[in-house]
């Protein structure tokens, strides 16, 4: 009696990945919600509501023609900041899934040097564009943007950097869990105060003296917002913005001071306006109503008022730098240390006190009052003619030193 034997064909299962491409895979999604969180929140709304649906457009009324731009601009912060706590709600809910050591240092990572990667090329691509290096000019902006992205992959791919950030994160710097928060709590308040007091000084400091920029309607350009010009966009008849400069200062001499003030404007390190507005101003300084004669300059939306948004943001980290500063578990030893031994302190009373100062000041006045009274003693004897051991005439000294004032 024979007997079928079924052979079952192999199961091939899938290798998991290792800790280093999960690590790797992790850093670059979560960086790149990060960013898209950040420039929704910052840019994307505030371009919606200024392109799309125009709230300055909406505020308007028999009694304000020109809308009301407070009204505006205080809907959208208000549109920004619920969206900022939707966005920070979902991820926090999608980093719980990433178990893997260094994650959250590797998203912080990732995202500063892809930003960063992008703004280098984003710059050198403008610095060409103005050279007119045209295909030349586009094939050097990308070899450099796709090199720099491909070094931070490479850079995130050794095994060496994967310790630094789980290092990083073991510190606690990406977590929201305090380390021992039930001890040293008086040294670690007063810690976070005097950090707080200095950050706080130095953003009021910026703030006075302009370092954010701020909205100049004196100049026809109200805004004060952060963009980022595409290379190699815009169309063929665009004039640079010196040009148009230079041009706006050849009509008088008038206007030359205010030639400069719109260059650095458009082009100079103070924020740029909106493109629609800065295409607005141009054909109005210039007197020229053709669409066409002045090509469209395309731009990327970064950041909206950046004198209000930046110094906002500035206090946020500072407010998550001190409380992160004084949960990292060297730093937090070395405050509960302190307190503990400050707990061993005896303080004294305030009568002991009161009597151990006036014994302090009495001794050292008696001790001033005793060196000064030797002081002179010791000079009227060394100065003396019998002993001639200092030569020393103050009427002479008052006179050569007038001698030398006439000089």
């Amino acid at each position: 009696m024979a007997m079928s034997v079924a052979e079952n064909a192999p199961v091939t299962e899938r290798a998991p990945r290792s800790l280093q491409h999960q690590l790797v895979l992790g850093s670059f999604l979560g960086a790149l919600f990060v960013l898209a969180g950040i420039w929704v929140v910052l840019a994307g709304i505030p371009e919606f509501f200024h392109r799309i649906v125009p709230l300055v457009e909406l505020t308007k009324s028999e009694t304000n023609r020109e809308g009301n731009d407070f009204l505006a601009a205080a809907l959208i912060l208000m549109a920004s900041t619920a969206a900022a706590g939707g966005l920070a709600y979902l991820g926090y809910r999608l980093i719980q899934n990433y178990t893997t050591r260094g994650v959250r240092a590797g998203i912080f990572f990732a995202a500063v040097m892809l930003f960063v990667s992008l703004w280098i090329g984003e710059a050198l691509g403008n610095r060409f564009d103005q050279a007119r290096l045209g295909v030349m000019g586009m094939a050097l902006t990308g070899g450099v943007t796709l090199a720099l992205l491909a070094g931070t992959v490479f850079l995130f791919l050794q095994p060496g950097w994967a310790r630094f950030m789980g290092t990083v994160e073991d510190q606690g710097w990406f977590h929201g869990t305090g380390y021992k928060p039930s001890q040293g709590v008086r040294v670690r308040r007063g810690t976070i105060l005097a950090i707080l007091a200095l950050g706080l000084c130095g953003i009021i400091t910026l703030i006075q003296h302009r370092a954010f920029g701020g909205e100049r309607p004196d100049l026809g350009l109200p805004t004060n917002d952060w963009y980022w010009q595409v290379p190699f966009a815009s169309g063929s008849e665009r004039v640079s913005a010196k040009e148009l400069a230079d041009k706006l200062a050849s009509k008088s001499d008038t206007e030359k001071k205010s030639a400069e003030l719109l260059y650095k404007q458009l082009v100079g390190k103070d924020a740029p306006a909106e493109p629609d507005e800065r295409v607005r101003l141009l054909r109005r300084a210039f007197g020229d109503r053709d669409e066409g004669s002045i090509g469209e300059l395309r731009y990327f939306p970064l950041l909206f008022k950046i004198h209000m948004i930046v110094p906002t943001l500035m206090g946020i980290i500072l407010l998550w730098f001190a409380w992160r500063l004084v949960n990292v578990p060297t730093f937090a030893d070395f405050l509960i240390a302190t307190e503990a031994e400050m707990n061993k302190v005896s303080w004294t009373t305030r009568r002991r006190l009161v009597q151990d100062t006036i014994v302090v000041l009495v001794t050292v006045f008696l001790m001033a009052s005793f060196l000064f009274i030797m002081d002179i003693v010791w000079v009227r004897i060394l100065t003396h003619p019998w002993i001639g051991v200092l030569y020393y005439n103050p009427k002479e000294a008052v006179q050569k030193q007038q001698e030398k004032s006439q000089w």
